[in-house]
């Protein structure tokens, strides 16, 4: 019996401690900007890392997230931006010549879906 009781505490904190990270996944559903390649498609962005940045009160500009987009992705969704921030994008990928070329923006989405929508392009060489 006493060994039961082990297994069940030992099952009960195994949830808990899993339950955390599920709580912050969830808050970090809000605030998301869907990218897409230019054209509505992610043709031009498959096989590229897609980066967003925030630019704080002083001007400078810190990294946010940074996906790669797979061969088979639709579009690439990052969470976490505030309204009314500034914010850039940009979309590299192997032999690209798109350094620098950042896509500025300010974060201003959707008021039901608290979602807005940014196509981007790579400058290939």
């Amino acid at each position: 019996m006493n060994t039961l009781l082990r297994i069940i505490c030992l099952v009960v904190l195994m949830f808990a401690f899993a339950a955390v990270p599920l709580a912050s996944i969830a808050e970090d559903e809000t605030g998301c900007v869907w990218i897409t390649g230019s054209g509505g498609s992610m043709d031009g962005l498959r096989d590229s890392r897609v980066t967003v940045q925030y630019q704080d009160a002083r001007g400078e500009w810190h990294h946010l997230a940074s996906k790669i987009v797979g061969k088979l992705d639709k579009k690439v969704k990052i969470c976490g931006l505030k309204p009314g921030m500034n914010y850039r994008v940009i979309g590299r990928k192997e032999n690209d010549d798109n350094k620098g070329l950042w896509q500025y923006f300010i974060f201003n989405p959707d008021p039901v879906t608290n979602i807005m929508k940014i196509e981007i392009s790579i400058k290939m060489r």
